[in-house]
């Protein structure tokens, strides 16, 4: 099931809980021990395992995936309970847990070497060239981080194209690119090479490599947590599980990829490629974290200290696998 933004909104405000976000298809229906969501890339593939394998049935616990339009729009649906569970990148773990501290980072299960970039018209020469132009950025995501990061590795001041800026979520970004209605947009695998398949004017501009390395957080609600000991865990275990199935069986992991995205196989196969995948809380997992709220601090977004011990809950990772859990212990 694939969500736009403003049917997840109107969804959350319109129905009682169990049909929220989709996840109930009639009242009559026993809900899931757990509701995940997250978005529509194989960078989302630990996700999709519990999902569409038995691994969390054969730890006893109920479970169903929603995906929207990009793993950041499903994150603020942790606070409320209308997902458990949520898989995105930095950013908006980040920036959701600023509005409620009760959504917390209880893994990181990727990191995106080269998954990340910027595409463009072929008429645009480099990153300066879209000084004046159209930029579609899914603010609030790993799409506009990748746009900082890109204009901060290239000495380029943001200023010169916060005019251009056009908010768009992935899925609309090439079809808007297509019409002439932007220049260029950043975003994520696989919309940078479906741009450059589908459209005979449209190139790679960039990616993330040697400029930043974005992480994938899996993010959960600490209150929910709490009252739920036993399917968290499980969940966790769960997580893990399929950590192990995609080093050891990436075959069958692949194969469960190209059939629930619909994708071609031998794309799946070079995107993933552009991932590392992992199961851990790490020096790693801090760093990226730092960095994000370093940037948010230095322009004005976040005007206080970001407290790292209630943003990090390594608990439940530290129950399933000790040696998984390496934070430093001066956050």
């Amino acid at each position: 099931m694939s969500l736009t933004r403003r049917n997840f909104l109107a969804a959350g405000a319109a129905l009682p809980l169990i049909t929220q976000i989709g996840l109930g298809s009639t009242i009559a229906k026993a809900a899931p021990a757990m509701r995940i969501a997250t978005g529509v890339d194989p960078g989302f593939a630990p996700f999709y395992l519990l999902s569409q394998t038995d691994i969390m049935k054969k730890r006893g616990v109920e479970l169903e995936l929603t995906t929207g339009p990009s793993g950041g729009a499903t994150v603020p649906f942790v606070i409320g309970g209308q997902a458990n569970a949520a898989m995105a990148s930095s950013l908006p773990g980040i920036r959701t847990h600023l509005v409620s501290p009760k959504v917390v980072c209880v893994a990181q299960m990727i990191s995106y070497d080269r998954f990340f970039g910027i595409v463009s018209v072929k008429e645009v020469g480099s990153l300066k060239d879209l000084a004046g132009k159209k930029i579609g950025v899914e603010t609030g995501s790993a799409s506009e981080l990748m746009w900082r990061r890109a204009l901060e590795h290239h000495k380029l001041d943001a200023k010169d194209f916060t005019s251009g800026i056009v908010p768009i979520e992935p899925p609309e970004m090439i079809a808007a690119l297509e019409r002439g209605q932007i220049d260029a947009f950043s975003c994520w695998e696989p919309w940078l090479t479906r741009a450059v398949q589908k459209l005979p004017n449209a190139k790679i501009l960039l990616t993330n490599e040697d400029i930043f390395q974005d992480v994938g957080y899996v993010y959960m609600n600490r209150d929910w947590i709490e009252a739920n000991k036993k399917e968290s865990l499980a969940f966790m275990g769960g997580l893990h599980d399929a950590y192990l199935m995609i080093r050891n069986d990436p075959d069958k992991v692949l194969k469960v990829i190209v059939d629930y995205l619909k994708l071609p196989e031998p794309l799946v196969k070079e995107l993933l490629t552009k991932v590392t995948f992992s199961y851990k809380l790490d020096q790693q997992s801090y760093n990226q974290s730092k960095a994000v709220v370093d940037a948010m601090l230095a322009d004005g977004r976040l005007k206080k200290p970001f407290d790292y011990k209630a943003w990090f809950y390594p608990e439940l990772m530290a129950q399933v696998d000790p040696k998984a859990v390496s934070l430093p212990a001066n956050m």
